[in-house]
């Protein structure tokens, strides 16, 4: 886990990937990057690095949003 304040490198890309080092909620620059997601420090939702590249912002959900979509679909097929 590497936790770094990367207001001087805003708009710069990881090594090897095409992702900037933001959180694409919010905007914050304070956050935790893991292998494969990333962590915001403020909003607190952890994103998947394949999401923050392929998807336009917008689009991008949180993987704790990912799963709650999943559940309330798994949830509407149980009642239906």
């Amino acid at each position: 886990m590497i936790l770094m304040n990367i207001n001087y490198l805003e708009g710069i890309f990881l090594e090897d990937e095409n992702i900037v080092h933001m959180c694409p909620r919010c905007g914050e620059k304070n956050i935790i990057i893991y292998e494969e997601s990333i962590e915001c420090t403020v909003c607190q939702l952890e994103f998947e690095k394949k999401d923050i590249k392929v998807l336009e912002k917008s689009l991008i959900l949180g993987i704790s949003e990912k799963l709650e979509f999943i559940r309330s679909i798994l949830g509407e097929n149980k009642n239906g």
